[in-house]
């Protein structure tokens, strides 16, 4: 790949204006390949791959294969490509290792899931039968484990962190038709070496540290 890249033969995908062209990424067994949408760049591609499987005995899984084009790129060479490779096309991943493949300017909606992951728990949990040190344990050990894996690669919103707050704050007070009172302010609910760690300012701050590293 990288010498047919020197050669001109493929073009890969540039991350940045003048920054470095990617053509193959590799993840656990997963492997991605950027190429122009030209006819002539896929089958450069395909040609190499045939390489690959002589030299090693393995063999491309075309059903496991797919494409994705750009938005430019119009019909007649998208149905081109997919005629000579014999692969199927999808309009975008969704969700890769648990992950949003793709964030765009509606970030909030990426990432819903962390709030329904968040929400299906706390619905499955009896709270009338939980204790508050029993509250205490499920949401320092499950709840606020759940955004952690996504906070590790993206930074979340201030939005999103403040609506998994209220959650938390609301199953901690009782959940219920009826307002409950809270009978502590929540910053002080949240200082350290007390409830603490429940709220959304250390959610960034934890998300912001992860990030750092």
């Amino acid at each position: 790949m990288k010498e047919a890249a020197s050669k001109g033969y493929i073009h890969g995908f540039s991350i940045c204006r003048n920054g470095p062209k990617l053509t193959h990424l590799f993840f656990a067994d997963d492997c991605l390949l950027f190429c122009r949408a030209s006819l002539t760049e896929c089958e450069k591609i395909q040609e190499l791959l045939g390489f690959y499987e002589e030299a090693s005995g393995q063999m491309i899984n075309k059903s496991k294969t797919t494409l994705f084009f750009s938005k430019n790129t119009d019909a007649q060479t998208m149905e081109s490509i997919k005629m000579s490779l014999h692969v199927h096309a999808i309009q975008h991943y969704e969700n890769y290792l648990g992950l949003p493949s793709f964030v765009g300017r509606g970030k909030k909606a990426c990432f819903t899931q962390i709030k329904e992951r968040i929400w299906a728990k706390m619905q499955g949990w009896k709270e009338k039968l939980l204790s508050q040190a029993g509250k205490e344990v499920m949401i320092k050990a499950v709840v606020q484990s759940i955004p952690t894996y996504s906070m590790s690669v993206f930074r979340l919103l201030v939005g999103l962190c403040k609506d998994i707050e209220a959650m938390i704050r609301k199953f901690w007070w009782g959940q219920g038709e009826t307002k409950k009172i809270h009978w502590v302010k929540w910053s002080d609910l949240c200082s350290s070496k007390s409830v603490g760690g429940m709220g959304f300012r250390d959610l960034q701050n934890f998300n912001n540290a992860l990030l750092a590293k």
